[in-house]
């Protein structure tokens, strides 16, 4: 519990944090924990250029732009009603991401660096 409090507390440090689209899900937060324990994520490639707006995570299509405000939503709702999950799920989802879409020399440079300091 107060570790989780702890975590927590890193978000009231950035504001980027603070304002946040669409509402909070619990089931959301707690499916999306274990599509991010689970699987890696694949971007979906847009047919004008490189720039990607989506995420697949274990068969789930996740809009990933406008990190934090509006990303990693389950946009496969067909009511168009978005569920966004925790702050610091969100902050997870962002790092795992950003690794997933390292090429293998920039994974090993990354981990060397975790390792060296």
């Amino acid at each position: 519990m107060k570790n989780n409090f702890i975590k927590n507390l890193q978000f009231i440090f950035k504001p980027n944090y603070w304002l946040l689209s669409h509402s909070y899900s619990e089931k959301w937060d707690q499916e999306l924990n274990k599509l991010l324990d689970e699987n890696e994520f694949v971007l979906v490639p847009r047919r004008s250029d490189n720039d990607h707006f989506y995420a697949m995570l274990g068969g789930t299509k996740l809009w990933i732009k406008n990190h934090p405000f509006a990303s990693f939503c389950d946009t496969d709702n067909p009511l168009g009603y978005y569920k966004r999950p925790s702050r610091k799920t969100l902050f997870r989802a962002y790092k795992k991401l950003k690794y997933d879409s390292m090429s293998p020399a920039q994974r090993r440079n990354f981990k060397l660096k975790q390792i060296i300091g």
